[in-house]
């Protein structure tokens, strides 16, 4: 596997506009559709720089495989670049495997490893607006004064504890197996702040399909060793999914900053909503954004930051389809997405 170098320019944030490196999309004709596919992009598209293969190993042409019309990217019925009916992504019947059923009849198309990455492309472009203006976005957050103040002398002990998401299922660089392996994206902000010459100590016992009472049940037994200076935290998929009440989840998220805290009382924590669901699928929508302001109020606490990703998708999803920047369809993210992660924690750090 081919050692990824492209940490800065994968983390620098969105909200920061200008020049977008490779933005997932996955070109789709919704039902009754055909001809050319219209997509629309996180921001306007001011100059297209490149149109690739998720993989990257392959450019296509402007004009014959693509053009920009009023800001959006066209993809003409003969382009070069696949277009997957929505039959192949909403199929009428189950394929006898995993079988999740969409909010619109049928199901839905679903693959773990590298089977929507090898679907999707990636656009690189400068833009001619920005989604986030005057909205919601990370900025360097005054609760974690003591994390900057250890960076910047004897080093961070740096940790990560949620789902599968902060596992890092889908990310190119660990399950997907494909360019351009991006690191999983506590890896990306860890291996980031390296590159910029901080000491890092990293650790992340985050394990896929878990929720917060496994968090909770666990935090003794992968922190009593550890004691991490600053730890992300971020669980919600898999409770949400559950139904589990938003008073339980945080409680359950106090029991574990608790249970840090004993090993290291000037521990630091970021506490992160969730992104969500694909909102066709009828299983794991469920109780997501239920924990947002909650959360959000838990976070004012001493030595807590907050970074919303809820909010960072649903501004997002306000201009792409989910399908754009999913690893599964169901509820993991594209690289594009997870990388979203790894910008907001170094935006809190101002690191």
């Amino acid at each position: 596997m081919q050692y990824f170098r492209n940490h800065e320019e994968y983390v620098r944030p969105y909200w920061d506009g200008g020049l977008i490196v490779n933005e997932s999309i996955l070109p789709l004709h919704k039902r009754g559709e055909s001809g050319e596919v219209v997509i629309r992009l996180m921001n306007d598209i001011k100059r297209i720089v490149s149109v690739r293969t998720a993989t990257l190993d392959v450019e296509f042409d402007e004009g014959r495989d693509y053009f920009v019309r009023d800001g959006l990217l066209v993809i003409p019925e003969d382009s070069r670049i696949g277009i997957l009916s929505w039959e192949e992504y909403n199929p009428s019947e189950p394929d006898g495997k995993f079988n999740f059923t969409c909010g619109e009849g049928g199901y839905l198309l679903f693959g773990e490893g590298n089977s929507f990455h090898k679907r999707q492309y990636a656009v690189t472009y400068e833009s001619a607006s920005n989604c986030f203006d005057g909205c919601y976005h990370p900025t360097a957050a005054p609760e974690l004064a003591n994390s900057r103040r250890l960076i910047d002398s004897v080093g961070l002990k740096l940790a990560f504890y949620g789902d599968s998401i902060t596992y890092g299922a889908n990310a190119s660089g660990l399950s997907v197996g494909l360019a351009p392996f991006m690191p999983i994206y506590p890896m990306l902000a860890a291996e980031t702040l390296r590159g910029r010459g901080y000491t890092i100590d990293y650790y992340n016992p985050s394990i896929g399909g878990l929720d917060s009472a496994w968090g909770r049940s666990k935090a003794a037994y992968y922190f009593d060793s550890f004691k991490p200076d600053l730890t992300l935290i971020a669980f919600g998929m898999n409770d949400g999914t559950g139904r589990l009440p938003a008073d339980r989840f945080v409680d359950n998220i106090k029991s574990i900053i608790d249970s840090i805290r004993r090993g290291n009382p000037a521990a630091e924590f970021i506490l992160t909503a969730t992104t969500l669901p694909n909102p066709l699928a009828n299983y794991f929508c469920g109780l997501q954004p239920d924990y947002e302001q909650p959360l959000g109020e838990l976070a004012k606490s001493e030595g807590c930051a907050f970074l919303d990703m809820t909010e960072l998708h649903r501004i997002l999803l306000s201009r792409k389809e989910y399908y754009h920047m999913t690893g599964n369809n169901i509820n993991h993210p594209s690289d594009f997405l997870a990388r979203v992660y790894a910008q907001g924690l170094l935006t809190l750090l101002d690191r």
